[in-house]
């Protein structure tokens, strides 16, 4: 997961990493963004059931479901849940 910046600026850095992979549950977390009207987007493929273009503001959305599905053609392989 990534989030970027909904409008790209000349000589401002565009994307920030998510600081880990997801964990057990499917979250992550982001730290040290930008105060910014920034996106969530993935590089995995998911079909989003949300808009991707829905915009976020740090620290004004603490917390956003994204709900996705993994496309055919992807390796990732969910885990089952104890």
């Amino acid at each position: 997961m990534y989030a970027h910046r909904s409008q790209w600026q000349r000589g401002e850095r565009y994307a920030f990493e998510a600081e880990a992979k997801t964990d057990q549950n499917g979250r992550f977390r982001f730290s040290s963004l930008p105060v910014d009207t920034l996106q969530l987007n993935d590089r995995d493929g998911l079909r989003w059931e949300l808009d991707k273009r829905e915009n976020i503001v740090p620290d004004q959305n603490a917390s956003i479901e994204i709900r996705a599905t993994l496309p055919d053609w992807s390796q990732l392989k969910p885990v089952a849940q104890p």
